[in-house]
């Protein structure tokens, strides 16, 4: 069973503290919500989740394993978050190639063909 955990998630931008010892755990075959208002921290916790931003203190745990804080994507998930995101000095097959190399995907002439 899948599990990704969050254990006393303190991340901050400053002086502005987002988030303050945040704890959860999910379980794969459950739908879990996360709720509050605009700024509460919900995008950033995502985004620490993923793997886009780490942690100040605190550690995320998936799968048993604890994600290491220096460059770590979570793989194997359907991700977006607010808005898709794009490099904007890359072109589209550089930011499409960036997704396939999370994937572990090779195949760059299959790649050009779908693009």
């Amino acid at each position: 069973m899948r599990t990704i955990e969050v254990k006393n998630g303190v991340k901050q931008f400053g002086e502005q503290c987002v988030l303050k010892n945040v704890s959860i755990q999910c379980e794969s075959g459950h739908i879990y919500g996360i709720v509050g208002h605009n700024g509460s921290g919900k995008t950033v916790l995502f985004k620490c989740i993923c793997g886009f931003m780490n942690l100040d203190d605190g550690e995320i745990i998936i799968d048993g394993v604890q994600r290491s804080k220096k460059g770590a994507i979570l793989t194997g998930a359907g991700i977006i978050i607010e808005e898709p995101a794009f490099l904007k000095n890359a072109s589209g097959l550089k930011n499409l190639d960036i997704l396939y190399r999370i994937k572990h995907r090779k195949n760059k002439a299959y790649l050009k063909k779908i693009l």
